[in-house]
């Protein structure tokens, strides 16, 4: 468990789950999320937690509320390179807990944990161009926009272009020095 001012990273309760089915069966947040909408089940979801939680060169997260611990979305680093020191962002965030700071701390959270544990020197992420509110909350915490992949994601029939960004994670004096010295 990875301990915020107002979000706490976990691993996913029997309690999310419900919450979790809501977010997987949302047409519209999934289209921002750039999958593929699907109707789920309760059985889906612990299918597709129990695969996140699997997969090598990943951190999967529950992002819930510090005060009450309830499941306000999810948060993940895919596709991590030791090697390099890159990976890939992904998270989601209920509707009831946008706009107050929860993406941003556990967004911050995952990046110290990621650097901590693999190393990690920098994010990338892909989001729709037309997700004005993700693109300023990333522009906010100083990722850089890359470029754009035009007509990159189809949804319902229609293309749209989809937005790179990056962000070098800031190295602490303590992780110089294991850079450094190894130890």
């Amino acid at each position: 468990m990875i301990q915020g001012e107002k979000v706490c990273l976990r691993k996913a309760h029997e309690t999310d789950f419900q919450r979790l089915l809501q977010m997987r069966n949302d047409r519209h947040l999934q289209s921002l999320l750039m999958a593929d909408a699907q109707t789920n089940s309760l059985e889906d979801v612990r299918g597709w937690l129990k695969r996140r939680n699997s997969e090598s060169g990943s951190l999967f997260y529950i992002i819930s509320d510090a005060q009450t611990g309830q499941c306000a979305g999810f948060i993940q680093l895919i596709g991590i390179r030791p090697r390099h020191g890159d990976g890939a962002l992904g998270i989601a965030v209920h509707d009831e807990y946008a706009g107050r700071g929860f993406a941003s701390e556990a967004i911050q959270l995952l990046e110290s944990e990621g650097a901590a544990a693999h190393g990690l020197r920098k994010i990338t992420l892909q989001v729709m161009l037309r997700n004005e509110r993700a693109v300023q909350l990333y522009e906010r915490l100083r990722f850089r926009r890359v470029g754009v992949l035009v007509q990159h994601f189809e949804h319902d029939g229609e293309y749209f272009d989809v937005l790179v960004m990056e962000r070098l994670v800031p190295v602490s004096s303590e992780q110089t020095k294991v850079l450094l010295t190894g130890s």
